[in-house]
């Protein structure tokens, strides 16, 4: 009774904050439809200043609306960029925002807070993540591995004597790990996703047609028609942009195929993670991943085809987790809802320099 009274005036929260997305979640969240706020990382603010509009609650998807085509005097902005940190206070307003929309506007003690954390931030990245999140309403904050989250997240046995392999693809960073017995056993952190791949494609269409175009509309041709394997539908998509020659704006038709080549050096990129990862491990474990495959988390796990390419590249079932973008958030909750269990594997903030 205590407990229950506890969570409904202090909530813990799981906090994922990705470079594309941030995702808040509620720890014991008992109801039909558990609490899960899924928002652009994007921040609108007055151009030339720093306040933020809609006082101060146009973020997220609210403020997602206006990229590219902002009005006069609006500016979008991510805050953050390389899955790190790049506006402290806009990150703030972010995450004040969404913390605010978790805890249902219930005003009480801050609550506790479980960020999830690539393993390949410095100490220096990781203090400013947490220090965002302080500043933003959260109480005593923890951190949790995102590798070991998004496998909790997936369901994957993590503390069995059986070696699980899991890939997490986000926009700026891909994690890898092998991990058995509750422990992590090897893994690489690399800082690759799906933002290379908007890039790739904007550096495909001005070397091979001469079109400059924004990160958005490249992101919306790899939604479209980007794929990593050969699909079935090879769809074809017109892409509106400046001809860099005349200066003039240009519409050019392109296909699923060249983008498919476009995407092939930063996909190669993870195969060497996965690869370089699956050969730090134990002839036993090896042959424990022969058998389970690779697990797929994510939101770069929704790219086309991506679980047979790195199928037939590593020769490993590949399966794409349930609702993969959300996977490293869900563990983050299962870590916080079993503490007991998982305490081995939560950080406090204060130890993690």
């Amino acid at each position: 009774m205590w407990r229950r009274l506890t969570r409904t005036v202090r909530p813990d929260l799981a906090v994922d904050l990705g470079s594309a997305r941030c995702r808040v979640a509620v720890a014991g969240d008992r109801s039909p439809v558990p609490r899960l706020i899924d928002e652009p990382t994007v921040v609108a603010v007055a151009r030339g200043g720093r306040r933020v509009l809609g006082r101060g609650a146009a973020v997220g998807r609210l403020a997602s609306q206006t990229l590219g085509r902002t009005p006069a005097g609006v500016d979008a902005v991510r805050p953050i960029v390389g899955g790190v940190v790049a506006d402290f206070d806009l990150a703030e307003a972010l995450l004040a925002v969404l913390i605010q929309k978790a805890r249902r506007g219930r005003r009480g003690p801050r609550s506790r807070v479980l960020l999830t954390v690539a393993g390949g931030l410095t100490p220096v990245e990781r203090r400013a993540a947490v220090g965002v999140l302080e500043r933003a309403g959260a109480g005593s904050v923890g951190l949790l591995d995102a590798a070991r989250a998004a496998a909790l997240g997936a369901g994957l046995p993590v503390s069995e004597p059986i070696a699980s392999l899991i890939c997490t693809v986000g926009a700026a960073t891909c994690e890898v790990a092998v991990l058995s017995l509750g422990d992590r056993i090897a893994g690489r952190s690399i800082r690759t996703g799906g933002d290379d791949w908007a890039v790739a494609v904007k550096e495909h269409l001005r070397s091979v047609h001469g079109l400059k175009i924004g990160a958005e509309t490249a992101a919306r041709v790899v939604h479209e028609v980007g794929s990593a394997a050969r699909t079935g539908d090879e769809a074809t998509t017109e892409v509106s942009g400046l001809d860099v020659a005349g200066r003039v704006p240009r519409t050019v038709a392109v296909t699923a195929e060249e983008i498919r080549d476009a995407l092939a050096d930063p996909l190669e990129k993870i195969i060497t993670a996965i690869a370089e990862t699956v050969e730090d491990c134990g002839t036993e474990l090896v042959a424990d991943l022969a058998r389970g495959g690779l697990t797929l988390c994510g939101g770069g796990a929704n790219l086309r085809g991506l679980d047979r390419y790195l199928s037939d590249r590593l020769n490993l079932p590949v399966r794409i987790a349930p609702d993969p973008g959300a996977a490293a958030v869900r563990g983050a909750v299962v870590a916080l809802e079993n503490r007991d269990v998982w305490k081995h594997w939560l950080t406090p903030a204060a130890r993690a320099a």
